[in-house]
């Protein structure tokens, strides 16, 4: 359930990120904790940034030739991706976490097979695909 709600704050644009801060006056950070290049709004962080683009660029490189049975779990691999670029980046933010595309990666295989556990139809497949070496 947090996942889907994460979902809607991003494609509404209701994160609190630097850019939501910064218009209300409040302490925030001067740039993304990925890259410290660029201005860190939701759409930065989940596909502008360098590490969110390798992440999505090793993993859709998996998913290039998808069949119909495999749509559902395409759709669970971009909500699983999008919440842990999400959660890498409050690691970094809040615990010191240094941003890595690997921890993401790991990150994804390890709560993608509890999501299959859960039964996240398809997303096995993908899974198993995206571990493989670029």
């Amino acid at each position: 359930m947090n996942c889907r709600f994460f979902i809607w704050l991003a494609l509404n644009n209701k994160c609190w990120l630097s850019d939501r801060l910064a218009k209300r006056g409040l302490p925030h950070q001067p740039a993304c904790p990925f890259c410290d290049q660029a201005e860190e709004t939701i759409n930065h962080i989940l596909a502008g940034c360098v590490l969110s683009r390798e992440v999505w660029t090793r993993i859709l490189k998996a998913s290039a030739s998808l069949d119909k049975n495999l749509r559902k779990g395409f759709n669970s691999l971009v909500i699983l991706v999008a919440w842990l670029l999400w959660k890498h980046r409050n690691a970094c933010v809040f615990d010191g976490t240094p941003p890595q595309v690997q921890t993401v990666l790991s990150q994804v295989a390890a709560e993608g097979h509890l999501w299959c556990l859960a039964g996240a139809a398809g997303l096995q497949e993908l899974l198993s695909r995206s571990a493989q070496p670029p």
